[in-house]
């Protein structure tokens, strides 16, 4: 199943099965938090076919 994450600088989006199921977050990290990871809690996970793009707001 698809997993789409979007991040900008307070929000995260997860939309998993083309949209079917949506959760929204806020988020503020801290100053000088300038990186993404991935990882999971409680168990392995793979994390395969990851393509991550930046947008430039204009």
């Amino acid at each position: 199943m698809a997993l789409r994450i979007r991040v900008d600088r307070t929000t995260v989006e997860a939309f998993v099965g083309e949209g079917r199921y949506v959760h929204t977050h806020q988020a503020f990290g801290l100053p000088g938090d300038d990186r993404l990871a991935s990882y999971s809690s409680g168990g392995p996970a793979v994390f395969k076919d990851m393509t991550i793009l930046e947008y430039q707001l204009r």
